[in-house]
């Protein structure tokens, strides 16, 4: 299970929300389970410059980064080009913080 953090830019603590994915990971590739199906979720061989095409989980509070329109009923993808990527501390531990820069949808 994977969970979601988030923090402000009025105060960059990283606080744990209530969202949460089943995922399985691969190859340094994590996919998230929806409908019997496993979606991409996260690239972690990605370098800036990369174009990542990744799944949208279809209402899953923050993984969720579907704002064009209609709601969808099936995961739909995004393709990104990665701008920049950081080293962080969330709770005592290293994490690593992608940044892109602009949505790509379908």
């Amino acid at each position: 299970v994977i969970y979601s953090y988030f923090s402000n830019n009025a105060d960059p603590t990283y606080v744990k929300s209530p969202d949460s994915l089943i995922v399985w990971e691969d190859s340094n590739k994590v996919f998230f389970l929806e409908d019997s199906t496993f979606y991409l979720l996260y690239d972690f061989n990605a370098e800036i410059g990369d174009t990542v095409t990744f799944y949208n989980p279809t209402e899953r509070g923050r993984f969720t980064v579907n704002t064009y329109g209609s709601p969808v009923d099936s995961p739909s993808f995004s393709k990104i080009v990665v701008t920049d990527i950081q080293d962080v501390e969330i709770q005592s531990q290293q994490r690593k913080k992608f940044t892109n820069g602009g949505n790509f949808h379908r």
